[in-house]
């Protein structure tokens, strides 16, 4: 007796168990191959560029205009939100925009780096630059006028310029306030001195008068 269920149960395994048995192989196989396929690595975009250029104004019409961005990305220029160009970042982290074209007042630059693997980096931050072609003010207000006769050798050489522009007389800086205030002393010689005295204002636009002071001791 004990033979024979022996022999059923072995037989109920050969038909039932096997098919089973396979099927629950080929399952647990497809879940082993699922686990173990490569799982796509999460990547960032790039970096945000930086512009660097060589002034805040200027008076040329054309600028170049440089930066830093991760290498193997493409930046592409932006000017007052229009974009400008594109260039190839280099190996060293570095591009370059050469020969932009300024309009007259302030331009607004900012770039953008992108990626064919990582997509696009944020905008940068905006560059200011301001196209100044107008020479600055001067004005002098001692001496007043373009020739005079002093009887002393000190004379205080007093005028006003454009905010933030510089002053040399004579190719001496003069020292100038907030205000575009410069005053500087100089030290005359018998007869005549003649002194010209010239504003540079930050584009590099200049404006000069020239003044003659006779020294009558």
């Amino acid at each position: 007796m004990l033979g024979l269920i022996s022999v059923g149960v072995l037989l109920s395994l050969l038909f039932f168990g096997l098919p089973v048995m396979i099927k629950l192989s080929v399952w647990l196989g497809e879940v082993r191959g699922k686990y173990n396929e490569t799982i796509p690595e999460r990547t960032l975009p790039p970096l945000a560029p930086r512009l660097i250029a060589e002034y805040e104004a200027t008076n040329s019409a054309k600028l170049e205009i440089r930066g830093y961005a991760e290498k193997d990305t493409e930046v592409e220029l932006l000017k007052n939100d229009v974009s400008l160009a594109k260039v190839k970042v280099d190996e060293a982290g570095e591009f370059r925009f050469e020969n932009v074209e300024l309009v007259d007042g302030e331009n607004s630059f900012s770039a953008i780096a992108r990626s064919e693997v990582n997509g696009s980096s944020e905008v940068s931050e905006r560059m200011r630059v301001v196209l100044d072609r107008e020479p600055p003010e001067l004005d002098l207000t001692n001496p007043s006028e373009t020739s005079l006769k002093v009887e002393v050798a000190d004379f205080d050489i007093v005028g006003r310029v454009t905010r933030g522009s510089s002053v040399t007389v004579n190719g001496q800086l003069a020292m100038v306030d907030d205000q575009g205030v410069f005053k500087l002393k100089v030290q005359l010689s018998p007869g005549k001195n003649t002194f010209e005295v010239k504003a540079r204002d930050l584009a590099g636009n200049e404006k000069s008068k020239s003044v003659e002071i006779t020294y009558d001791f």
